[in-house]
């Protein structure tokens, strides 16, 4: 069975964004108490999420999203991204119908903001993120399929993008041993960043590992069956 990979590309970058935008907190114009508050929590819930505190996230998570919705109202980018984090709690907890009710309040703003915010992508995938982190790679998997349709629809099958959530796909695929339909992601995704991104970029080259790895193994079951 090929190891799992120790850090999954597409997590890690999806972890790192959601920590820097807790930090970012932007101006309010509520009460200073209020500012404050929803400062602490924005800082608090990516690090609880992190260490799998799904239980404790989850009042600190819907009290952010109330401050929030008071603070700047309900189409603000940060109420929206909010939003999304409340859903990957809920993904991590196992409640699905709280991550669709969750998620439906962002999804309107977040897919206005494709094409020219580049963080927008990886807020859509917060619910896999929870998913992922708790072992639900089926879930995760079905997830980014979902997020693949919809950025195709808005940025087109060749934007680099879509090819990160392939590449997403093909390790939640590699994770549930399901090693073909991961090499057929990984291939789609090598394929875009090799036009779109070069041949040298760091992406390309760590899809191309996986690949290779992926094939090596295959091929490496093949010559043990022929053997017996």
């Amino acid at each position: 069975m090929i190891t799992s990979p120790r850090r999954i590309p597409w997590i890690s970058l999806c972890l790192s964004l959601w920590l820097a935008l807790g930090a970012a907190f932007p101006a309010a114009a509520g009460s200073r108490e209020e500012a404050e508050r929803l400062e602490q929590l924005s800082r608090a819930i990516p690090r609880l999420l992190k260490q799998k505190k799904y239980d404790q996230a989850l009042p600190l998570g819907r009290e952010a999203v109330r401050l929030s919705e008071r603070i700047w109202g309900p189409d603000h980018f940060y109420t929206a991204f909010l939003w999304a984090s409340l859903a990957s709690t809920y993904a991590g907890l196992g409640r699905d119908r709280e991550v669709e009710r969750s998620f439906a309040r962002a999804l309107p703003l977040l897919e206005r903001r494709l094409g020219w915010d580049m963080k927008t992508p990886y807020l859509l995938c917060l619910p896999a993120y929870g998913y992922s982190r708790s072992g639900r790679h089926e879930k995760a998997e079905g997830w980014l399929e979902r997020i693949r349709s919809i950025m195709e629809r808005k940025l087109g099958p060749d934007h680099p993008m879509v090819a990160e959530i392939l590449y997403g796909m093909g390790d939640e695929n590699r994770l549930l041993g399901r090693y073909q339909e991961a090499e057929r992601l990984y291939a789609r995704a090598l394929a875009i960043y090799v036009r779109k991104l070069g041949p040298d970029h760091p992406r390309t080259k760590s899809v191309q590992r996986n690949l290779r790895e992926i094939r090596e193994k295959k091929s490496g079951n093949r010559e043990d069956r022929g053997g017996e």
